[in-house]
């Protein structure tokens, strides 16, 4: 059948990484260029006339599968890769160091490290759990 063919086909299932918000931008950019087309069907279903939009491949688009032509698309909004940003921070609790800012550093350490347990299980952000001077107040006292 042709779903099978589908599915034995080498690059099958190797964008199922990517976002929901990747495809869509990726779909309309390839509208925007010309290589898809939006069809406008409708048909009835229980008696009520329902309207929807599909997606069709254009000449152009045929050119493009088949390898005749080339494009690139630029990499920006939902197309671009999400890089998840680590940033490391060394709290200096005073100007000078005390005999106590090496625990308190370390009390810190931890208190971050559980602030992002504490966020990845309620999938909220780590500052809505708690904010950074918070936690460098706490760390201190």
């Amino acid at each position: 059948s042709l779903w099978d063919r589908h599915t034995m086909e080498k690059v099958y299932g190797s964008g199922k990484a990517k976002t929901t918000q990747f495809w869509v931008a990726l779909v309309k950019e390839l509208v925007s260029r010309g290589v898809l087309c939006e069809i406008k069907q409708s048909g009835t279903c229980g008696g009520r006339m329902n309207t929807w939009y599909g997606l069709g491949v254009t000449q152009k688009g045929h050119k493009f599968l088949r390898g005749l032509d080339k494009m690139m698309v630029k990499a920006y909004g939902d197309l671009k890769q999400k890089v998840k940003k680590v940033v490391v921070i060394t709290p200096m609790f005073d100007a000078k160091r005390a005999p106590g800012d090496q625990a308190r550093s370390e009390l810190y350490s931890i208190l971050v490290n559980e602030r992002l347990v504490i966020s990845t299980s309620t999938k909220l952000p780590p500052y809505m759990i708690c904010t950074e001077q918070t936690l460098l107040q706490m760390a201190e006292t």
